[in-house]
């Protein structure tokens, strides 16, 4: 995955080089926010605890993740396309960063109304799970742009807006117009532990 983005990344650079492409490149931390496929941990830990389900949490849970809503790095994008310079490499960074553990107790806190080791189990860890990563963003906001959604609000406002469509998480009933987001196997899968997919996108089993 990681080196997949490293060589996409030197893909734009190589025709910005070679054929002048006006090309500008942005690294993100981890996005979050309403209408996010339930394979990212945030909608995932939502869906489950609404299910009745655990938070599942990879190995010790204490690596480290910055999280920035989807509304902030919208506003980056605007900056970067208006002021930004070509060429550049811009980070889009966050103040947002927690343990896996901690993210999991506060979106317990947010649906149940209390953090509790009752709502957390563990499952093995997935290969390659770095222990954290930082993005210095300095370069954005010298162009103007901050952070302006911080993790208590944005997490609250995308709770509502699964626990307010519910509903249709997924909707496969051809009398409501068939799937309004997702497909049913589709959410079971991502709301599994661990994502496992084989060569015809079935989860095994």
């Amino acid at each position: 995955y990681a080196a997949s983005k490293a060589a996409a990344e030197l893909l734009v650079r190589s025709y910005a080089k070679s054929f002048g492409l006006p090309t500008i490149i942005t690294r993100c931390v981890n996005v979050y926010g309403a209408r996010q496929f339930p394979e990212k941990l945030i909608p995932k830990f939502i869906l489950r605890l609404a299910k009745g389900l655990k938070c599942c949490i990879h190995g010790s849970g204490l690596v480290r993740r910055s999280f920035i809503h989807v509304d902030d790095v919208a506003a980056a994008f605007d900056v970067v396309l208006h002021l930004g310079s070509k060429g550049e490499i811009y980070h889009i960074g966050s103040k947002d960063c927690f343990s896996i553990l901690e993210v999991a107790n506060q979106i317990s806190n947010v649906v149940r109304g209390e953090d509790t080791d009752a709502e957390i189990e563990s499952v093995p860890d997935r290969l390659y799970n770095d222990i954290g990563y930082m993005l210095d963003d300095s370069k954005l906001r010298a162009l103007g742009w901050k952070q302006a959604v911080d993790f208590p609000k944005g997490l609250q406002r995308t709770v509502d807006w699964y626990q307010s469509h519910a509903q249709d998480l997924p909707a496969d009933d051809p009398a409501r117009g068939g799937d309004l987001w997702w497909e049913q196997k589709a959410v079971e899968r991502a709301l599994q532990p661990h994502s496992a997919l084989d060569g015809k996108g079935e989860a095994p089993g």
